[in-house]
């Protein structure tokens, strides 16, 4: 089971999207990588995912996005993407995946000691469930995401645990942490 992190269907009006505001105060340049490390049962797959900005628009940020992933002593780099994140998008959208149907609870801060800096960040939990590509399997999720503004793509840490249930009731549990790993500020 791969547990994968994109973003989540949220029912709220737009609103400034942080990850966009936090990329949008950078200049061209900047880049910030994030370790993402996927554990099912005995299993341990990581992905080194780095953004570098390529452009800032008033609707949008541009990305590059190149990601190295690594299981069981081998490392496989994938093509360099571009993606984009609007301004303005519906509250905590672009958290998740788009495949993960979730509620979400704000009401906490913590600060967090990543990549050599000390970041006070808001606290967003969450539960639902990931939709499946296999017709009667369930996915049930739950964690939640460190963001801060003061970092480059806003979100600090997501850790997400998922429980997996097959058309025969086979449970499977794993866990996803995603964590900033470096980040390159240009001025």
């Amino acid at each position: 089971m791969a547990i994968i992190l994109l973003s989540p269907i949220a029912s709220a009006e737009p609103v400034l999207s942080p990850r966009y505001s936090s990329w949008a105060k950078c200049k061209p340049g900047t880049n910030i990588t994030r370790t993402l490390e996927n554990r099912v049962g005995p299993q341990t797959a990581t992905t080194d995912i780095k953004h570098t900005l390529i452009e800032v628009t008033p609707d949008k940020v541009i990305l590059q996005l190149e990601m190295t992933m690594s299981a069981g002593g081998k490392s496989a780099p994938a093509a360099p993407q571009k993606v984009e994140f609007p301004a303005k998008m519906e509250k905590y959208a672009d958290l998740l995946g788009a495949n993960i149907k979730a509620t979400f609870t704000e009401n906490r801060t913590e600060t967090v000691d990543i990549a050599g800096r000390s970041l006070t960040c808001r606290v967003i939990d969450f539960q639902g469930e990931q939709v499946s590509r296999t017709p009667g399997v369930v996915i049930k999720v739950n964690g939640a995401v460190w963001v801060s503004d003061d970092i480059p793509g806003a979100i600090v840490q997501i850790l997400q645990n998922a429980q997996m249930t097959d058309q025969n009731g086979n449970v499977t549990e794993g866990t996803a942490n995603t964590a900033v790993a470096s980040v390159n500020i240009k001025n």
